[in-house]
């Protein structure tokens, strides 16, 4: 990734590590910036990354994942029939995902906090393996990414700088800002220049359309 000083595309994206449409959102920008790659290899894009922190008032602990959904959703048929379909769009990226095993919904205003801080440490491209690595912890290795011992481990595998340079936001996390110009309950977004905002987990064709559109 270039610098915004020498990028020929500003791609921003949004995004929470409790939603799982993130996770497979990401592997199809994957592809699609690997395709876009093979085109345009003189071109760059510049990636920003905007957390969104979808239930701010989760209780530091957590709450009972399963409970939860079947609350939100209605019924344990409900999550039964969304968790099926959330699947099969995994299936496409090549990701199985642990629903079954997760026990807690996390809050994530540390995790988000880290993020924001391995990309001061070390830039957009190790801020994304950060997310990358913490979503997947979550949802495919049904990981506790709300505790603190949980996202030093994570931090320890994106060979990001010592873990001393962001263990203090575990005591005094910022509060994330709603990213604005759009619904803050919509993740993964991405937003291309000043003009085209995709909304969802498209598919690779649909972002390299949006990729190519930029260009333009």
């Amino acid at each position: 990734m270039s610098s915004s000083e020498t990028a020929d595309i500003a791609v921003g994206i949004g995004f929470d590590f409790i939603c799982p449409w993130c996770l497979i959102g990401l592997r199809h920008w994957r592809a699609a910036l690997h395709e876009f790659g093979l085109l345009y290899p003189n071109r760059a894009v510049d990636v920003s990354w905007r957390g969104v922190q979808l239930l701010p008032d989760v209780p530091d602990q957590g709450l009972p994942y399963q409970a939860f959904y079947e609350a939100r959703l209605g019924g344990p048929q409900a999550v039964a029939l969304r968790r099926a379909q959330v699947q099969a769009a995994a299936d496409a990226v090549g990701l199985r995902l642990a629903f079954e095993r997760i026990e807690k919904m996390p809050n994530t205003l540390h995790a988000h906090a880290l993020a924001q801080r391995a990309g001061e440490c070390a830039g957009a491209g190790s801020q994304w393996r950060f997310i990358e690595r913490v979503t997947q912890a979550y949802f495919v290795e049904a990981q506790d990414i709300g505790a603190g011992m949980t996202l030093k481990r994570l931090w320890g595998d994106c060979d990001l700088p010592a873990w001393s340079e962001a263990e203090d936001l575990l005591i005094s996390a910022p509060k994330l800002q709603p990213r604005r110009g759009g619904a803050v309950d919509s993740v993964p977004s991405f937003a291309f220049g000043a003009g085209v905002e995709i909304q969802g987990a498209q598919s690779s064709r649909v972002l390299l359309r949006a990729l190519q559109s930029a260009l333009r």
